[in-house]
């Protein structure tokens, strides 16, 4: 065979594999269109999907995409860029400034001071008990700008722990923790402080072996238990974080008396104690969703940026400055997606998870996400035969669900994807179950 003819054999091969690789809207409209207009569960609510490539950005399907949707969790994805815009890898505790026999503090709203899940936090509880001794100690709190509660939140839920309260410098996760072993009888309290606090009793009426309740407005706690269970079981309790409750608890740990002062002098240079554990808090948060990691770190955020615990003023910051070209303006109110006052659209989402990508080191923001079939909230759903084709946040809250992130295809293809589901009735399962169709179609089919 001629040159000529192997170079024109050569050209045809290339052209078909371009062919037969290529992917078009519109190739790929006809393929899933039918799986989402057509589906009797997604046709229950209102659903929107958008699916890009990573790569290129080239919109592959929409539906709805450009339409409002109540996020809720996948509104920590905007949280998680944000952090990583403003604090990388440094996660602000405290600032403090020292002035003759004087320690001035100032929280800086990282969250896992003398937290029991972050225990690498030694470096920040040693300086605390070696500097503070024989100081007077003066706590300024006139920077956090929020209330402990966000906009639109439930003031009925405050006893649940996906509800704690956000405050300038944490104590303890702000909650208590109760494990009861089957070895134990009677629940082990952390931190001990609240023991003298709860009263006890012995519940063998109600299906939980375990269950905690306070009372709004104070730190009284109600524990009910059945002695002799077979598995170790935990409950996690908001408390209130008021002034005297922060004051009592840090000079239980360190042994040092607070004093709060209205004003500071302005001569005052401020250094500031940061997280030894950022990563394993950034992943804490987006793999189970926890709502009180996700506030304070938007609050952590705004005080790198602004010198004040603001979530509003931060959002309006990455409004402004960063986020120029969003598809859609975003309603964003929290850093958890605790509030239905938020509404994103799939596209936006989507276009978020793009720059994430782009900007954060390509595959290495999967490490953050929850992995179908392995971790988080996904751990039981959207397994890879061996591997995750799924990273992606959940969010869910009553009548909606949402999930929003990366599919892995066989052909060694990326692509962001945003599903998002509203107003339906019952149980997010089915749409879990119908999700699952669509991305694993997706991941064998291209």
């Amino acid at each position: 065979m001629s040159g000529r003819y192997m170079l024109l054999l050569l050209i045809v091969i290339v052209m078909y594999g371009c062919k037969v690789t290529h992917l078009t809207e519109k190739r790929v409209t006809r393929d899933i269109d039918p799986m989402i207009r057509g589906s009797a569960i997604f046709n229950g609510g209102f659903t929107g999907f958008y699916l890009a490539d990573i790569e290129n950005g080239e919109v592959l399907y929409q539906h709805l995409a450009d339409k409002y949707f109540t996020p809720a969790s996948n509104t920590k994805i905007l949280t998680l860029y944000t952090a990583f815009t403003i604090m990388g890898k440094s996660i602000p505790l405290f600032w403090f400034a020292t002035k003759g026999d004087s320690i001035y503090l100032k929280g800086a709203g990282g969250p896992s001071l003398f937290h029991p899940e972050f225990e690498e936090e030694t470096a920040a509880v040693a300086w605390l008990q070696s500097a503070l001794p024989g100081k007077k100690v003066l706590m300024y709190r006139q920077h956090f700008l929020d209330k402990r509660f966000g906009p639109g939140w439930s003031w009925a839920d405050y006893r649940y722990y996906y509800q704690s309260e956000r405050s300038d410098l944490p104590l303890f996760g702000n909650a208590i923790r109760l494990t009861l072993m089957p070895e134990d009888s009677i629940p082990v309290i952390s931190p001990e402080y609240f023991a003298d606090v709860i009263s006890f009793s012995v519940d063998t009426l109600r299906s939980s072996a375990l269950y905690a309740e306070r009372e709004e407005h104070s730190n009284t706690f109600h524990v009910g238990y059945r002695p002799g269970t077979t598995d170790t079981i935990k409950r996690a309790v908001p408390f209130r974080m008021d002034t005297s409750t922060f004051s009592n608890l840090f000079h239980w740990k360190t042994g040092v008396n607070i004093k709060y002062v209205d004003s500071i002098p302005a001569d005052l240079e401020w250094d500031v104690v940061y997280s030894s554990s950022p990563d394993s808090i950034y992943r804490k948060f987006m793999q189970e969703s926890d709502n009180f990691l996700a506030e304070q770190i938007l609050l952590a955020s705004s005080s790198t940026l602004f010198d004040t615990l603001s979530a509003s003023k931060i959002i309006q910051y990455m409004k402004d400055s960063i986020w120029l070209d969003l598809p859609h303006p975003l309603y964003w109110v929290d850093g958890s997606g605790l509030s239905r006052y938020n509404l994103f659209t799939p596209m936006t989402v989507g276009y978020i998870l793009k720059k994430l990508y782009d900007d954060f080191g390509g595959a290495s923001v999967f490490h953050y996400f929850p992995a179908g079939g392995i971790s988080g909230t996904i751990k039981n759903h959207y397994a890879g035969d061996t591997d995750p084709f799924v990273y992606a946040k959940t969010g869910t809250l009553a009548n909606q669900h949402c999930l929003s992130g990366y599919i892995l295809t066989d052909q060694g293809r990326t692509f962001v994807f945003s599903f998002m589901h509203n107003n339906f009735p019952g149980s997010s399962l089915p749409y879990r179950r119908e999700m699952d169709k669509v991305l694993r179609y997706i991941k064998s089919r291209y």
